[in-house]
């Protein structure tokens, strides 16, 4: 039986919590990190569980404390920017050490506000992740040199270097899923005139946005776009459906098992019933059926 197990390691005042799923594989094939949401529920990391073992992959869940860790959707932390991304790390490397497998790079896993902080993770550590899965995230950083860190690239209070390597996150396989009927506008959506207007009116609509973004910017670089969207039937903005009804974390497994340069399949989206917007398939340019929405990564259109 595969049971989450609390480790703690760092020093007082920026100390991290984590669990590891135990028994460990005896010869692990790679570190799954799953990053909690909001309420910081183990739900999303006990979901994975048993596939983790089975797929002999090591499990790893941070807990990010909400005295000092409160903002850690933009990485943020108690002592400063960054501290949450860093107490990450603390806690990789710690487990690392314990149980004695490689670290780096990993994979990644997040839902809501788990899916924001991993995906500006990712941006800021690329060299770290092998893989990203973003779920339902609420707004999103985008690939934009002209706006500051959390809403864009450029240095800012919350990121002073800025995101540095652009190119590497855009190497990264990154499949974003959102839920069909995640259209609401609730308590714990972020909303802004100027994020509405650059991202869309719910996560639905900025799910859709960000992948063109990505996909456009990409292009624009010269890189190969490997993100993708995967639209989940019968789901609103809840974990609970996502994982029971969406498939979740069968999904989830079943991207980031494929090697990073495979294709998306076209008779996956068949077979599964999902919107898909594959890799190099460019939709509609970002904020085409919006108005003023979206853009690419230089054209300044998310102010």
């Amino acid at each position: 039986m595969q049971l989450l197990t609390r480790f703690e390691t760092g020093l007082p005042g920026s100390s991290i919590a984590y669990d590891v799923c135990k028994p460990l594989p005896e010869s692990p094939r790679g570190l799954l990190v799953v990053i909690h949401g909001h309420g910081r529920s183990t739900r999303l990391a006990e979901a994975f569980t048993k596939r983790a073992a089975t797929e002999e992959l090591v499990l790893l869940a941070p807990v990010f404390d909400v005295e000092q860790y409160k903002d850690f959707q933009i990485l943020r932390g108690s002592t400063g920017p960054l501290a949450a991304a860093d107490a990450l790390n603390t806690a990789c490397d710690d487990a690392s050490r314990i149980f004695g497998f490689t670290s780096s790079p990993f994979t990644i896993v997040g839902f809501s506000a788990g899916a924001q902080f991993a995906h500006r993770y990712a941006m800021c550590f690329p060299a770290r992740v092998a893989a990203l899965v973003a779920a339902s995230a609420g707004w999103y950083t985008m690939p934009n040199r002209r706006l500051r860190f959390p809403y864009g690239c450029a240095a800012s209070d919350d990121l002073p270097a800025g995101v540095h390597d652009l190119n590497g996150f855009l190497e990264i396989p990154v499949r974003v899923m959102v839920g069909e009927n995640d259209t609401g506008r609730d308590a714990l959506l972020r909303k802004s005139k100027s994020i509405d207007r650059a991202q869309g009116w719910n996560r639905l609509e900025r799910a859709k946005n960000w992948v063109r973004a990505l996909d456009s910017c990409a292009s624009t670089r010269g890189v190969v776009s490997k993100v993708s969207l995967e639209v989940l039937p019968e789901c609103g903005h809840s974990a609970r459906d996502a994982i029971r009804k969406g498939g979740l974390v069968r999904r989830s497994i079943s991207f980031l098992n494929r090697e990073r340069t495979s294709p998306i399949h076209e008779a996956e989206a068949e077979s599964s019933g999902l919107e898909i917007l594959p890799p190099g398939i460019r939709g509609p340019r970002a904020g085409a059926d919006s108005g003023k929405r979206g853009g690419d990564c230089q054209s300044g259109r998310f102010l």
